[in-house]
């Protein structure tokens, strides 16, 4: 997801080519997604030099809501108590970790929600 190649080692010299690469958005020309696609970006490189350690097992990209959180038609179904709690839960760690603002981290969830991100 993050690519440091191009970051000196400690001590040496910045140069114009030194940058920070972030590989894992989709195109999109909606104002709200770019804007929280940058600050997702920000929130990962801060929290890499904050030292924070990943919330969680790594999820394949469109595994999230399978099983028990689906019909049997394979449709997300809706869910409440304990079952949303546990379901949301890789979700909300990732997104407390990257922000510190609750701001950022709603809208983190309506990207999330309005979003392509699970497997049809």
């Amino acid at each position: 997801m993050i690519n440091l190649d191009h970051v000196p080692a400690e001590g040496q010299r910045v140069t114009s080519s030194t940058r920070v690469e972030v590989r894992i958005f989709d195109g999109s020309t909606d104002k709200g997604r770019i804007q929280t696609n940058i600050k997702v970006a920000l929130g990962l490189v801060n929290a890499a030099a904050r030292g924070v350690q990943p919330p969680a097992a790594p999820e394949p990209a469109g595994t999230h809501r399978t099983g028990s959180a689906t019909t049997t038609s394979g449709r997300p179904r809706r869910l409440t108590g304990d079952a949303w709690e546990q379901d949301t839960k890789s979700f909300r760690e990732f997104a407390d970790a990257i922000f510190t603002r609750e701001e950022d981290k709603k809208q983190l969830v309506g990207v999330f929600a309005s979003s392509r991100w699970q497997a049809r």
